[in-house]
């Protein structure tokens, strides 16, 4: 299986390349990638509003280009900060590796946190091995890729299936995420607006509105993503109603195949973590009372604790993994301050799982952080 990008830059045509794709070794990042490049997977387009299905990567841009590193697009609106509404598990292979140039790779921001952007290696870089899952390699039109310019187009991306397997290959059957429209009720009760839907278990909402049934649509800013349980609660959109005689709504719905544990938030939690990477052997332990103070000790092997604070804590919650981003005081790294810790928790329980991240010195260096992690409430 291929996929051949044709590129533009303003109206002069670049040229193509064309990528092999290892079905085979990573059947569920080319199933999405294949599937949104064709339209037959529904995404979440959050420019219209609604549940889209079409050929998404047509008209968007090469957002980041770095020389000697990478290439990199997939993002809807050119800044890197979206994706097609959901996000699904990394996938890594031994025989898959950022080895050389060309390499076709996930973008992430952590673990399991892909969606729709990608990147092409302009060399080797196998410090992205099992960070990033490799799904394909260029194959042709290798100077078209670094002729590649931050902003230039991507005009079209053709996907090419020879041989029974590829022909056959079923994006729908890799244990992606499945999207699709909710069909809200909107009910009027004494001083408010109430907004109804299905809520299965294990699944996520994005809540549309507009004035205008042609838009322009604003996503309300509530995350709203529900665990093994399913609800059946009524969402409170006065505030969306206020000061326009008429609304309109869509609701979008992302259907995850795994449970999701993920808490909504870490305040009031303990999260003790026993750490396993070229930082050392250590166990660290975060309290987190309130958002924005708390504490953490950190236990080196053989060594007395280090104890110091948590200042300010933000907690993003994804579907397979939570991040916490917390101010931090009371460490060093190479002789700086740590300032921060960034953190990627993927949850394979509600108990806890394994975790990926780096504390940040004061210069910028990072101490990379890997191991397992327990999660509790605070007494």
């Amino acid at each position: 299986m291929f996929a051949v990008f044709g590129i533009q830059r303003g109206a002069t045509i670049v040229g193509e390349f064309a990528c092999r794709l290892d079905f085979e070794k990573a059947p569920r990042t080319v199933a999405n990638f294949v599937g949104l490049a064709e339209g037959g997977l529904p995404y979440v387009d959050f420019r219209r509003g609604h549940v889209e299905r079409r050929q998404f990567y047509d008209g968007t841009k090469f957002h980041r280009v770095v020389a000697g590193f990478v290439i990199q697009g997939g993002s809807p609106n050119g800044l890197g900060s979206d994706g097609p509404g959901y996000t699904f598990r990394d996938e890594f292979d031994p025989a898959l590796r950022h080895s050389r140039a060309g390499m076709l790779s996930m973008a992430n921001s952590g673990l399991h946190s892909n969606g729709s952007q990608f990147f092409v290696t302009l060399a080797a870089t196998p410090w992205l091995d099992d960070v990033h899952s490799v799904f394909g390699e260029v194959i042709e039109g290798m100077n078209v890729v670094t002729n590649v310019q931050q902003g230039d187009v991507i005009a079209s991306v053709i996907i090419v299936r020879n041989g029974e397997p590829a022909q056959t290959f079923d994006v729908s059957a890799q244990g992606l995420p499945r999207v699709d429209d909710a069909i809200p009720r909107l009910q009027k009760t004494a001083g408010s607006f109430q907004l109804g839907y299905t809520q299965p278990a294990n699944s996520e909402f994005f809540v549309f509105h507009s004035a205008e049934p042609a838009g322009p649509w604003s996503l309300l800013p509530e995350k709203e993503m529900h665990g093994p349980l399913p609800l059946s609660v009524a969402r409170d959109v006065s505030s969306a109603a206020a000061g326009s005689d008429r609304q309109f709504f869509n609701v979008a719905r992302g259907q995850y195949p795994d449970p999701i544990h993920t808490p909504p938030a870490v305040v009031g939690k303990r999260l003790t973590l026993a750490n396993s990477s070229e930082a050392g052997t250590f166990a660290l332990e975060f309290s987190l009372p309130t958002g924005t103070s708390g504490s953490f000790v950190l236990t080196p092997n053989g060594q007395p604790p280090i104890n110091g604070t948590v200042g300010t804590h933000s907690w993003t919650r994804e579907a397979y993994r939570g991040r916490l981003v917390a101010a931090m005081s009371g460490l060093t790294y190479r002789g700086w301050p740590v300032d921060q810790a960034n953190i990627s928790f993927a949850f394979d329980s509600a108990g806890g799982g394994f975790y990926a991240g780096s504390l940040i010195n004061r210069i910028g260096e990072q101490a990379p952080l890997k191991g397992t992690f327990a999660v509790a409430n605070l007494p």
